[in-house]
């Protein structure tokens, strides 16, 4: 698989081109921008999950989830959104934090390669 496709796979190539029509029309650049606010942020909403996930804090866990969640949906990871809504709303939670918190690194990992690999400036 080249590595256009598998980008295609973690970020949705039609939210991308979205997020670059809206850097043609507004002159800024927005998709940098836009990427370089997820990058730093998700980077938090990870360290904050993994404290959650030490202190067994539910709630917490829950709410960075959420946040991630909509923060991975803006840029197209999709993926990443989707088991963040999943785990989010899984009764069961509490008994598998770990494990959730390493699927969740998992995909943020593939999602900030996927943004490197866009071979934009930030």
């Amino acid at each position: 698989m080249s590595t256009q496709n598998n980008n295609n796979l973690i970020l949705c190539e039609k939210i991308i081109k979205e997020l670059k029509a809206l850097q043609s029309e507004s002159g800024t650049d927005f998709l940098s921008e836009i990427l370089d606010v997820f990058t730093k942020s998700s980077k938090q909403r990870i360290d904050q999950l993994t404290i959650y996930s030490e202190s067994k804090n539910i709630v917490g866990f829950k709410f960075e989830l959420h946040a991630l969640k909509s923060s991975a949906l803006t840029i197209g990871a999709s993926k990443l959104s989707e088991y963040c809504q999943k785990y989010e709303k899984d009764p069961e939670l509490e008994t598998k934090l770990d494990n959730v918190l390493l699927q969740i690194k998992y995909e943020m990992n593939n999602v900030l390669n996927a943004i490197k690999r866009l071979n934009i400036h930030y």
